[in-house]
């Protein structure tokens, strides 16, 4: 199946982009960027994860504002563009599989499902506690929040839990 790769390109993706938005080391964002069009390519929801992460990498580099971290931003959002446009051109008048995440996340069908929010977060909530399945890893969330509270005052730390809040997000919106 495709998801041991999109999990292993996203790992990477996210870790070099935090590694970057710490350290502004040019490697990382090419590295960064690299494995974010891996991600965009094994599946139909990595091209949302990577737009997360471009998203997030660019909100991040706004704050505060430094010359450097702008065109570092800049050169991530285009280079994952530039590296992206011939396959989504090219794909742009294939067939659409039961899959296609892009025309669920419109405008309509997200306020259609709003009534259905409660459902799906409490299903949400039921998989994420269940403990024969990943219950005790989410009860870690709450609790590295609480240990290294003080790593908030970090810019890549605050932008891997939007990072992780966005991707939960994405996946309610789906």
């Amino acid at each position: 199946t495709a998801d041991a790769p999109i999990t292993a390109f996203y790992t990477g993706a996210v870790f070099l982009a935090a590694k970057w938005l710490r350290d502004q080391r040019r490697e990382d964002l090419i590295l960064a960027i690299l494995l974010a069009v891996f991600t965009a390519l094994v599946k139909n929801e990595g091209k949302a994860m990577a737009g997360l992460l471009a998203g997030v990498v660019l909100l991040f580099s706004l704050w505060p504002i430094r010359k450097g971290r702008l065109i570092g931003a800049v050169v991530y959002g285009a280079g994952i563009a530039l590296l992206l446009a011939p396959c989504l051109w090219y794909g742009a008048g294939l067939p659409r599989t039961h899959e296609n995440y892009g025309d669920r996340l419109s405008l309509a069908n997200l306020s259609a499902g709003a009534d259905q929010l409660g459902v799906i977060l409490a299903a949400l909530k039921d998989q994420t506690t269940l403990w024969a399945r990943w219950g005790p890893l989410w009860l870690l969330l709450p609790a590295a929040a609480v240990l290294g509270y003080r790593g908030f005052a970090r810019r890549h730390v605050l932008a891997l839990w939007a990072l992780l809040v966005l991707h939960v997000g994405l996946y309610v919106a789906v």
